[in-house]
């Protein structure tokens, strides 16, 4: 939806730009990224929560519902690809000639300043390795500057860091292939997986976006690509850009030997074509961070990191808001935050909790969008089989209209663990009377995070 504009002068210091969605993670860095470079801001969003409060506190206005106002002397509207092309708050400006233009194509013309972009992309943990490569740059005193996913405590519990060192770190996703307006210098795939089903049809056309995703660092930049899911060598067999391999064990440039695991947090001995290079205790729990941190050393060495900074960075890396999260206790239990959407992610988080030593889990689920559970409701029942009982809330339908027959109250009947209970306070009256668990886990993309502080309230923190 870019309109025909310079984009030199619309990011200039001064230029009055309106973020519409700056309630979104990525969003809201955004906007404040451009602020802090002088220009004159705003924001927009239906709904007010943590991230429209952060940007009002450092200046930002923001409004609720649509106000022709809002485009008064405006230059240009930044939006997010949750809100749909008809929705007044873009069709107004577009009927008026105000140019229109994507995060993405706003992200990928603001990194051109940097001499190394670091572009973290794949269908998992995306936030958790921008975090690691955040970690690590900062303990080599790189002054990188980062755009994540998610709020970081490397950033002050913030999602943006502006850097005046030559490096970004940014994550790169997938959906409505968004990350190839990007223009990264090293393009990071952690995994190759369908979940965005109302975007790609098929597993091709997922590899398709994802090679030319690959691609987009050319001959003078490198592919760093996990081949631990299946579809990466569907990837690899289009990627001319340069390719450093990483795999947990087999046949790759990085890999991983001597596994352990102590109570979840797993230690190993990386390695570069076969030959050890050190051995990192990490510092956040599960199996599935052994590749997310070989990922993170292939770029980290890419970029010139000493082995000693990546070592450090890793093992003081404590992970990334809400993916397995310890928020507090229920009447002694203890309350876990996540978000984990998709099947594999829920598989390798319950693992991860498994692993740390928790036998009585009861988990919270809340669906991502109806098409997401239609496409993987088999995976949803069966996914939860380590619970001793799995809790679905209502479905959060983000930018979509029901679909019939497809429900929480139908996924909690089709699975053998499973249960519907209602509304988030009736779930948490629930649980505050639930007695035999060790683990309350409350997993999902959506309104659900709302649900962990409604826990705490009824009991000990």
């Amino acid at each position: 939806m870019l309109n025909n504009c310079n984009l030199n002068d619309l990011f200039a210091p001064g230029a009055r730009l309106l973020f519409a969605g700056v309630g979104g993670v990525s969003m809201s860095a955004l906007c404040l990224y451009c602020k802090e470079k002088g220009m004159d801001v705003r924001g927009y969003d239906a709904c007010e929560n943590d991230l429209t409060r952060k940007v009002v506190s450092r200046g930002v206005p923001v409004a609720t519902q649509f106000d022709p106002g809002l485009y008064e002397n405006l230059d240009a509207v930044v939006y997010t690809a949750a809100i749909h092309e008809t929705d007044p708050v873009l069709a107004y400006p577009k009927e008026i000639g105000i140019p229109l233009i994507s995060r993405a194509d706003a992200l990928g013309h603001l990194s051109l300043d940097k001499k190394r972009r670091i572009g973290v992309a794949g269908t998992h943990g995306k936030s958790t390795v921008t975090g690691m490569l955040t970690k690590i740059f900062l303990a080599a005193d790189r002054d990188p500057m980062v755009l994540a996913g998610a709020t970081l405590n490397e950033l002050g519990g913030t999602t943006l860091r502006v850097g005046a060192g030559e490096d970004l770190i940014f994550e790169a996703c997938e959906y409505q292939d968004a990350f190839l307006h990007f223009l990264p210098t090293i393009s990071v795939i952690l995994d190759v997986e369908r979940d965005h089903v109302d975007y790609f049809a098929d597993d091709p056309a997922l590899v398709r976006s994802f090679a030319a995703y690959a691609n987009l660092p050319g001959k003078e930049g490198v592919c760093i690509l996990n081949y631990d899911t299946p579809l990466s060598q569907s990837v690899s067999e289009s990627v001319e850009t340069p390719l450093i391999s990483v795999k947990t064990s087999g046949d790759a440039d990085y890999t991983a030997k001597q596994i352990e695991n102590k109570r979840g947090f797993y230690r190993f001995t990386a390695c570069y074509r076969g030959l050890p290079l050190f051995r990192v205790t990490l510092g956040v729990p599960g199996a599935f961070q052994v590749p997310n941190a070989l990922c993170a050393i292939a770029a980290s060495r890419a970029c010139g990191i000493p082995d000693e900074k990546i070592v450090e960075g890793l093992q003081t890396f404590r992970g990334v808001d809400r993916r397995f999260q310890f928020r507090g206790k229920l009447n002694g239990v203890d309350v876990y935050d996540d978000y984990a959407h998709h099947p594999s992610e829920i598989a390798a988080t319950l693992s991860a909790a498994r692993d740390s030593g928790y036998r009585k889990i009861v988990c919270v689920f809340q669906s991502h969008t109806y098409s997401r559970t239609q496409a993987f409701s088999e995976e949803f029942t069966r996914v939860f089989s380590p619970c001793k009982e799995v809790i679905f809330a209502d479905i959060y339908p983000a930018r979509e209209e029901p679909i019939e027959g497809v429900s929480a109250e139908n996924l909690a009947k089709a699975t053998a663990n499973g249960r519907y209970v209602g509304d988030f306070d009736a779930i948490a009256d629930y649980l505050a009377g639930f007695r035999g668990a060790d683990l309350f886990l409350i997993m999902g993309a959506g309104s659900i995070i709302s649900l962990t502080d409604r826990l705490l309230e009824r009991g000990d923190r």
